[in-house]
């Protein structure tokens, strides 16, 4: 008995030293090839916040200033995080062509690309409100004004996908395609079920949604009145 008892021991050892070493490679995968840790999607409103004061849109580019000061504002993991947000605008923004830049307006840190019926306000003639999307280093705002803002509603509420409201809303904007597809997809998933939400919280003058991360990937964070 005790001689079975001593084999099941030994069979338990030789089985954990050949799996230990592949735990070893998953908790391994988890870093990059510099030893650090991936980077979350998700940015708070409250780092955002922190670091705004930092970081400036040179050449069309965003730039972080002062690092030695933001990282006495904020952790060591946000701060990867909000380095991480501007590596990721910024390659977004190599993409984008000269046509589509020429097309966008830069106020202050934000790059405004805004419907091309507006005029010179960024106020659409023919209905109340803004259409347009914001670039900003953190993500996106995408502006609908009233009219456009029943549109997207109606067809959310019929069961339109990502893809339809990107063509649905194609006409509307200058900015990229590929910014405008990532929010619809991103949208549709999140408010597809619940498009009185928009209803509800437009107040005559139409909605901004508020999307953090960029393209492909990007965060649906809240939908508020212009």
């Amino acid at each position: 008995m005790k001689f079975k008892f001593t084999l099941i021991a030994l069979s338990f050892l030789m089985l954990f030293s050949l799996v230990a070493p592949n735990l070893n490679q998953v908790q391994a995968s988890s870093s990059d090839n510099n030893g650090n840790m991936n980077i979350a999607q998700e940015i708070s409103h409250e780092v955002i916040e922190k670091a705004d004061k930092y970081i400036s849109l040179e050449n069309e580019r965003y730039v972080i200033s002062n690092v030695s000061d933001l990282k006495k504002e904020v952790s060591n993991e946000e701060f990867q995080t909000i380095k991480h947000k501007v590596n990721e605008i910024n390659s977004t923004l190599k993409e984008v062509s000269n046509e589509e830049l020429s097309k966008a307006k830069i106020n202050g840190d934000v790059i405004s690309f805004s419907n091309e019926s507006e005029n010179d306000d960024g106020m659409n003639i023919m209905s109340a409100g803004r259409t347009g999307v914001d670039v900003l280093w953190w993500g996106y705002r995408i502006y609908l004004n009233d009219n456009h803002t029943r549109t997207t509603a109606q067809a959310l509420g019929t069961g339109a996908g990502g893809a339809a409201i990107a063509a649905l809303w194609a006409p509307w904007f200058s900015a990229p395609t590929a910014i405008i597809k990532a929010v619809a997809k991103t949208l549709a998933i999140a408010l597809g079920g619940a498009a009185g939400v928009i209803t509800a919280t437009n107040q005559g003058s139409g909605v901004y949604f508020r999307f953090t991360g960029v393209q492909p990937i990007v965060t649906y964070t809240g939908v508020h009145p212009q």
